[in-house]
């Protein structure tokens, strides 16, 4: 999540949207509030359990690139890489990667 709001940042201009899905788990806390407190504006679906099973999400969080006809030209895969800054990163790029030939940048 960290990385995200430069994400969002630095495709403004392509209309990049950040969506986040709530799904495959309960709901514990207030996913609205926990949203709002990331302090950039974050599209947020709450009963996203169908939305997932559409696009074959496998793993939570998943991580894609979907474009306006709704084709998946990146999806996260799994990595040993363990929770924290160097996976964030590892992803942060992949997404970037993704973004810049889905927009051919």
């Amino acid at each position: 999540m960290a990385y995200l709001e430069g994400i969002q940042t630095d495709y403004a201009a392509d209309d990049v949207k950040i969506v986040a899905i709530n799904a495959k788990e309960r709901r514990i806390g207030d996913p609205i509030a926990y949203l709002n407190s990331l302090g950039f504006p974050i599209l947020g679906v709450l009963e996203g359990d169908e939305i997932a099973g559409a696009y074959d999400i496998q793993f939570i969080p998943g991580l894609m690139v979907v474009d306006g006809n709704g084709v998946v030209s990146y999806r996260r895969a799994s990595t040993d890489l363990l929770p924290g800054q160097p996976l964030s990163e590892f992803w942060d790029s992949e997404v970037r990667v993704a973004l810049d030939l889905a927009l051919r940048r």
